[in-house]
């Protein structure tokens, strides 16, 4: 009985270990989808930063990236029912707005999750590239509170998520240098 209870726990403990290193991975994973005939790479959020994380994926079908997306979650114990998100480069004046349909759901524990998905485009690469080496303040705002949440973003080389993003975002011919 303690073989199989061991077992048992050393599986799941292998199993947890095994998912958290994708999802914290530094690195982007590529796979392919059968069902769709597509390449796919993501850049997964190395951290969870006050409940705030960004994450990135670029979908290749006929050798050529069309698609590039960039979801941005809050994650919690409460909901803030997020309308939109402010993000600006500390020290700037101005700011960006992100909004769109956020999907909301109740996670793991008991935790709650409102995420945007959005297509990529000039305006949040040329935030992007103007925020390497700088820190960037997001501002989740609610119907009736809002959180922000202040985060580094590294130089080119550093292999930063948005580094590493942008870096492949440009190399296949998107967006000016």
């Amino acid at each position: 009985m303690k073989k199989i209870i061991f077992l048992f726990v050393s599986s799941f403990l292998f199993i947890s270990c095994g998912s958290s290193t994708y999802y914290t991975s530094n690195k982007p994973i590529a796979y392919y989808d059968s069902f769709t005939n597509s390449q796919i790479t993501e850049f997964p959020s190395t951290n969870l930063n006050y409940g705030f994380r960004s994450s990135f994926k670029m979908i290749n079908t006929a050798n050529t990236f069309k698609n590039a997306y960039a979801y941005f979650s809050y994650e919690g114990s409460d909901w803030l029912f997020i309308n939109n998100i402010w993000m600006k480069i500390s020290g700037d004046t101005d700011y960006m707005i992100l909004q769109g349909k956020f999907n909301r759901e109740v996670i793991n524990g008991g935790k709650v999750s409102e995420q945007l998905t959005l297509k990529v485009d000039n305006e949040l690469i040329n935030f992007m590239k103007r925020s390497r080496g700088k820190t960037v303040i997001v501002r989740l705002n609610g119907d009736t509170k809002y959180r922000e949440i202040r985060f580094p973003v590294g130089l080119p080389g550093e292999g930063g998520q948005w580094d590493m993003f942008l870096t492949k975002y440009i190399e296949l011919g998107y967006g000016d240098d």
